[in-house]
């Protein structure tokens, strides 16, 4: 075979097989190369070999070393994105819990709303598949499926979630898409195509693009349930059981959770191995300032009094029990004079986004049996009343 090809390129046998044997050296030095690599061994030494440069893989202790510093300069960068938001001092749930989603166990977390949840799973999962040999950082292709899914129960969260994650993921390389309904198809369905690391969804949408086919969770190393109680509340459970099947079994599953009974109990029986429990400030209300007051009125005095607390000074967030009911106290208050809009599943997200970030003296009326769990709205700082009808 040789000799033919030697023959067809018009080549001198001498000059052809020193040619050879160069080839089979380089070739086999990428091929140790490689193999190292999976016990550690820095990336740019195989690409220096593929390019042809000379050089010498070392001892286990040179490439443990190298690849610690590496590491060490990653977790630098991400440090200093979080200093330039302001966000200097761990949160409780994150000092319990990523220590342990960092080693790789299942990790099943339970604090209230607004504990700092995100980042205590977001860090974790973000460090260990920029340290995976196996993401597209430490591959020559892109890899096309993606390796971390997150699940959130609504659009507003997992907007939330990837506002957050993106720009941490993007600084270590990592690419983040959110996929969620009430969005275009289009711009999630290129995302798949062009090759996703995190995947940031709401199980709805994405079992949609699971069956269709365009969506592969085969290689999903990292599965995280955010708000799972929540998701249990609004039925999304099938789903999440459907999407959770679709990936490897041996893979990490972080679940973080106000609540541990009924259906999410049952999920973590079924899906976490051997998960380390955390338990931060459950029993404790979200802000310690916070007075309660409750006003006995008659129904045709309710609009009057409701109109009277949301126009004082500061934003208020509004409860009602449906979404008719949202949209009629929001226009009562505005014929009081009171800028007010409706938030709720009703509207496109748009909409939602918008009432849920107007501008101060808004009052939001938004729909929810359960306060506490009111995870969609995104209020800045100075809302001064909750009001519940």
């Amino acid at each position: 075979v040789l000799d033919r090809q030697r023959h067809l390129e018009g080549v001198p046998r001498r000059a052809f097989m020193q040619r050879q044997r160069r080839q089979h050296i380089a070739d086999s030095r990428i091929r140790a190369a490689h193999k190292v690599l999976h016990k550690g061994v820095q990336l740019r030494a195989v690409r220096a070999l593929e390019r042809g440069a000379a050089v010498r893989v070392r001892g286990r202790r040179h490439i443990v070393a190298a690849r610690a510093q590496e590491q060490a300069a990653q977790r630098r960068e991400i440090v200093a994105l979080l200093a330039e938001r302001g966000i200097t001092e761990p949160f409780p749930i994150q000092v319990a819990t990523i220590p342990d989603a960092l080693s790789g166990r299942d990790v099943l977390g339970r604090a209230r709303t607004g504990s700092g949840k995100t980042l205590a799973f977001g860090l974790p999962l973000i460090t260990r598949l920029a340290n995976d040999p196996d993401t597209p950082q430490h591959t020559s292709g892109r890899a096309r499926a993606p390796r971390a899914m997150v699940l959130v129960p609504t659009r507003e969260l997992a907007l939330q979630v990837a506002d957050v994650l993106s720009p941490l993921a993007a600084s270590l390389g990592m690419k983040l898409v959110l996929i969620a309904g009430g969005m275009s198809y289009v711009p999630q369905l290129k995302a798949f195509e062009k090759g996703v690391d995190i995947v940031v969804a709401t199980p709805g949408r994405l079992i949609d693009l699971l069956e269709q086919g365009a969506a592969d969770l085969s290689q999903v190393q990292v599965a995280v349930l955010d708000e799972a109680d929540h998701m249990a509340d609004l039925g999304f459970m099938p789903a999440v059981s459907t999407l959770l099947d679709a990936i490897p079994a041996d893979g990490q599953r972080l679940l973080f959770s106000a609540t541990l009974d009924g259906a999410v109990n049952r999920l973590v029986k079924t899906y976490l191995h051997a998960p380390l429990t955390h338990e931060v400030d459950s029993d404790k209300g979200s802000v310690a300032t916070m007075s309660h007051h409750m006003f006995l009125v008659k129904p045709h005095d309710k609009v009057a009094v409701t109109a009277r607390i949301a126009s004082r000074e500061g934003r208020t967030v509004i409860f009602a029990r449906t979404q008719l009911g949202a949209d009629r106290v929001a226009g009562q208050l505005r014929e009081a004079g009171v800028m007010a809009g409706a938030l709720h599943g009703g509207l496109e997200l748009q909409a939602r986004c918008g009432a849920g970030q107007g501008a101060g003296g808004h009052a939001v009326v938004h729909v929810h049996l359960d306060a506490e769990r009111a995870v969609a709205l995104r209020v800045d700082d100075g809302v001064g009343a909750l009001v519940g009808l």
